[in-house]
């Protein structure tokens, strides 16, 4: 299978052809590897009220030439060093399941919803040690600054979020400050609006109890 450097993969199909059938409907997807691919892309399915009914995840060292063709594929749990190409990249690659859709224009947007999703994956992956960063910053600055017990109990706040505790989304400034980007998922301008209208894609945010 032929992927370009970058390229975000998504199919939804339903298998009709011999040897491969199946009642379900079928998504396949493979991107570069990173945290929250599998729950963002449950998450999403959900969202759209398509019930996941089987769930397969697999992490590839693939090496390919420089038209994307692949050349050497190799489990990345694999104990033998020797079968990894040192050229190979981290592929994430899915498959899910779920109960059949018939009409084409759903499973489209089955598809560009998906692959919105893992957009939006990537740009908060990306810049998360600079979200985290600011973070902290915005801390020091109210510790700073700032006066009072309300203050210090938010800068304190800030330095818990910080602390592995939270996936961060986005960042940016309200209103906007000259030479500070906006991170994240507000980096484009479009997704600022979907997040201000509740349709941001199911990115895993959690806060982690510890």
């Amino acid at each position: 299978m032929t992927r370009e450097p970058n390229r975000i993969m998504v199919r939804v199909f339903n298998p009709d052809a011999p040897g491969y059938g199946s009642s379900h409907t079928v998504i396949e997807t493979i991107t570069d590897d990173s945290p929250f691919i599998v729950d963002s892309l449950t998450m999403q399915l959900n969202a759209m009220s398509q019930g996941v009914l089987v769930k397969l995840h697999s992490v590839l060292m693939n090496e390919r030439d420089e038209s994307g063709k692949l050349l050497t594929c190799c489990d990345a749990r694999s104990r033998d060093s020797t079968a990894v190409s040192s050229q190979a990249q981290a592929e994430s690659w899915t498959h899910f399941e779920i109960p059949r859709v018939l009409d084409p224009g759903e499973l489209r947007d089955i598809e560009q919803q998906l692959t919105s999703t893992l957009k939006d994956v990537r740009c908060a992956v990306r810049d998360w040690r600079r979200m985290r960063d600011a973070l902290r910053q915005a801390s020091r600055e109210l510790r700073r600054f700032g006066k009072g017990i309300d203050c210090i109990e938010s800068a304190e706040f800030l330095d818990w979020i910080a602390d592995d505790r939270f996936t961060l989304l986005g960042y940016c400034t309200l209103p906007k400050l000259p030479g500070v980007p906006a991170l994240g998922l507000l980096r484009a301008r479009g997704r600022r609006s979907r997040l201000r209208t509740g349709k941001a894609s199911a990115t895993g945010m959690r806060a982690r109890n510890r």
